[in-house]
């Protein structure tokens, strides 16, 4: 989980990737810049509740989890 919209080139999300680690983002934030959604990632809106729903899908569904990462 990533949820920072001020850290433009965050070390700990590419070694996330180099693990096959989706990593949860803010989406449209700097960080997130080559995240797609569901694809190499997951975009959340900059909210708590955005980040609470996307936890519970995550937990739910760890397959999606695993085929992201």
């Amino acid at each position: 989980i990533f949820p920072s919209v001020y850290d433009n080139a965050p070390m700990v999300v590419r070694e996330a990737a180099a693990s096959g680690t989706a990593t949860v983002m803010i989406r449209n934030s700097c960080a997130a810049e080559g995240v797609s959604g569901g694809q190499n990632g997951f975009l959340i809106d900059e909210n708590a509740e955005s980040l609470a729903a996307m936890l519970l899908r995550l937990c739910r569904t760890p397959e999606t989890m695993r085929t992201v990462g």
